[in-house]
């Protein structure tokens, strides 16, 4: 599977296949999207479509990594660039994750289905090596700043990397959890709801987290 170099990534053909592709699979799914039609929607040929990504798991692929790319460049990144101390920037971290969730549902929605397994190709396997990949650089500064806010007697006392793999994983899952449509959906005011009370429970020994801050508007 190849997902493009990175001089094709920046080419306008590479772009035009990737949206398309986006919009393919938002409208019919894994299995129902067409590469002929994909190329057909990016006004080029099915072979350049080949060149670029040389098989349907290679599109597949470019459409979650460029997800991925606008929920840490644009959502997570600036929330732990702030000029904060620690704590206040998980929270903005936080809040950050379940705005992208929100503000790009379908987006998310498909990340969701390939992180639940419904993604129905044989050979995923490449394609989840270059998400991990992706996001690994993000996953250090994440933990480097539980080490901070530990540092700083913000954990209660908890081993931080611990700390930073429950709150990330408890965000992911409560918004996970929100797109199954199931008895335990909330809407997006209910989600902080449940993260304002989560962060509460985190962030105990820290006297400055009595109540969860809430963002300007």
């Amino acid at each position: 599977m190849k997902i493009g170099s990175r001089s094709a990534r920046g080419s306008r053909s590479f772009e035009a296949i990737v949206d398309a592709a986006e919009k393919a699979f938002l409208a019919h799914g894994y299995d129902g999207a067409r590469i002929e039609d994909i190329a057909k929607a990016a006004h080029v040929s099915v072979g350049t479509v080949y060149v670029h990504f040389t098989n349907k798991d290679g599109v597949y692929a470019a459409v979650l990594l460029r997800g991925q790319d606008i929920m840490l460049t644009e959502y997570l990144y600036p929330a732990l660039d702030m000029d904060l101390p620690p704590w206040e920037r998980i929270e903005r971290w936080c809040r950050a994750y379940i705005r992208f969730f929100e503000e790009h549902e379908p987006r998310a929605r498909m990340m969701a289905l390939q992180a639940y397994g419904e993604h129905t190709s044989a050979a995923p396997a490449a394609m989840h090596e270059a998400l991990r990949d992706n996001i690994a650089g993000h996953h250090d500064r994440f933990v480097a700043l539980f080490v901070e806010a530990s540092e700083a007697g913000q954990l209660s006392g908890a081993d931080p990397v611990a700390a930073s793999r429950f709150v990330w994983s408890s965000v992911y899952g409560i918004c996970l959890t929100n797109l199954r449509h199931t008895f335990l959906q909330l809407d997006y005011d209910g989600l902080r709801g449940v993260l304002d009370a989560g962060m509460l429970l985190v962030g105990a020994g820290d006297p400055t987290s009595k109540r969860f801050r809430r963002e300007p508007a």
